[in-house]
């Protein structure tokens, strides 16, 4: 009677963490390097504000490994709405990065 209830536990667990990374498979990045408000980071595809904010982490942390972050604040550039993070790299490099965030903001998620 215990192994079909192990086999049956390890299928939830396994289908949830599929589903719980559902969100995040289907966004994409355009735009520039993230430098500057015109050439910032577009995010592309996510859903909702959870899953565009998951994706600026992982392209900060693909693009820059090691980096923290130091503060996030939300302006408004060219009528679109951006998110810019502050990050410490790994070099103990200050950088600001803009993403474009006008593709999911206001979507809920959270």
């Amino acid at each position: 009677m215990k192994k079909p209830f192990t086999i049956l536990l390890l299928f939830l667990c396994a289908l949830c963490l599929v589903a719980c990374q559902a969100p995040f498979t289907s966004v994409t990045y355009g735009g520039g390097d993230g430098s500057a408000p015109d050439k910032a980071v577009v995010i592309q595809g996510a859903s909702d504000e959870r899953a565009g904010v998951h994706a600026e982490y992982e392209w900060i942390a693909t693009n820059y490994p090691g980096a923290k972050k130091l503060g996030q604040s939300l302006v408004s550039f060219g009528g679109k709405l951006h998110d810019v993070i502050v990050i410490k790299t790994s070099s103990d490099q200050e950088k600001k990065l803009y993403f474009d965030i006008s593709g999911f903001f206001g979507k809920g998620g959270y």
